[in-house]
């Protein structure tokens, strides 16, 4: 068994994940700039893989339960996961005013998660934050860990 590098998780906390929301309103809704923000913020308070994110459809989003029901890409299991205030804000804002619920459109553009990590180090500089940030950080948020947690105990209750 090949040991694990000791290695340290990089994610923001709340007060760095505020900066990043508040970046949102500096662009236009069409640049990528807006759209990989809003796809790390969603991530950061689901914590879906980059691949499921970039694979998630609006018909996966049940609105009215509030849950995300899909067939993941990695492990080809099913998941259905809490869909939280925040990440329904999110996609809410994509949706063109709720006519794309329930289609089979994409809600994500499908950037090269690449594309993605140099987009996030820009944004990262404009909210002043001096980490390096990539996509799978989101999957490690503190907020999105608590939002886990929170949805355990509600599902154990």
């Amino acid at each position: 068994k090949t040991p694990k590098a000791n290695t340290k998780e990089i994610y923001l906390d709340h007060e760095e994940l505020d900066a990043m929301r508040k970046l949102r309103s500096q662009f236009s809704h069409s640049s990528t700039m807006y759209q990989v923000l809003q796809m790390y913020l969603f991530a950061c308070y689901c914590g879906l893989r980059f691949s499921d994110v970039i694979d998630l459809k609006w018909k996966h989003i049940d609105f009215e339960n509030k849950i995300i029901k899909k067939k993941m890409i990695k492990t080809k299991s099913e998941v259905i996961t809490p869909l939280f205030t925040m990440a329904r804000a999110v996609v809410l804002e994509l949706s063109e005013g709720k006519s794309l619920f329930g289609s089979s459109k994409n809600v994500f553009y499908g950037f090269a998660e690449p594309t993605v990590n140099k987009t996030l180090v820009k944004l990262t500089e404009m909210a002043g934050i001096e980490k390096h940030i990539t996509y799978h950080s989101s999957r490690h948020n503190r907020f999105s860990f608590s939002l886990k947690i929170n949805s355990l105990q509600n599902i154990s209750a």
